[in-house]
């Protein structure tokens, strides 16, 4: 069950952030997405809102990336124009699996193959904690997709 989080303050918020926010919220009224939006912000603030950046640092990287990802990428992210999913089940298993490619090598498995939810240290999740238009908002914007599909 979700936790509430009090949302962070939109003050000096960066225009791609507003964007991004205003996108993300036509998704869903469930309290989880929400939840989800609010976390991100939260992170977003945290990490000091960067901006775009060609940098690998502020990147998630795009092993096993569902090609839709690319398709809106190259489509200069326009929330109008977002790429078909097709088959959803496909989307989703292609999605988990890019998800997967990101977590840390230290994330433990289950007998199935499944991530657990054993904590790890802070260090061990840096290759994931990306803020800025091309780090975890990624994630989110494109599991939107599959919440909406």
């Amino acid at each position: 069950h979700a936790r509430a989080i009090q949302p962070a303050p939109l003050d000096g918020v960066p225009q791609w952030v507003l964007g991004a926010k205003a996108y993300l919220d036509t998704i869903s009224n469930d309290s989880r997405w929400n939840h989800c939006v609010s976390l991100w912000l939260k992170l977003e603030q945290a990490l000091g809102y960067p901006q775009e950046s060609q940098s690998s640092s502020s990147r998630l990287s795009a092993k096993n990336r569902p090609i839709q990802v690319r398709q809106w990428l190259q489509n200069c992210r326009n929330y109008e124009a977002i790429p078909s999913i097709g088959k959803v089940a496909e989307y989703g298993t292609s999605w988990r699996l890019w998800w997967t490619t990101l977590q840390p090598g230290a994330r433990p498995r289950s007998e199935y193959n499944e991530l657990t939810r054993k904590r790890l240290s802070n260090d061990a999740w840096e290759p994931i904690k990306k803020a800025g238009p091309n780090g975890i908002f990624i994630r989110l914007v494109s599991l939107g997709w599959w919440v909406k599909a």
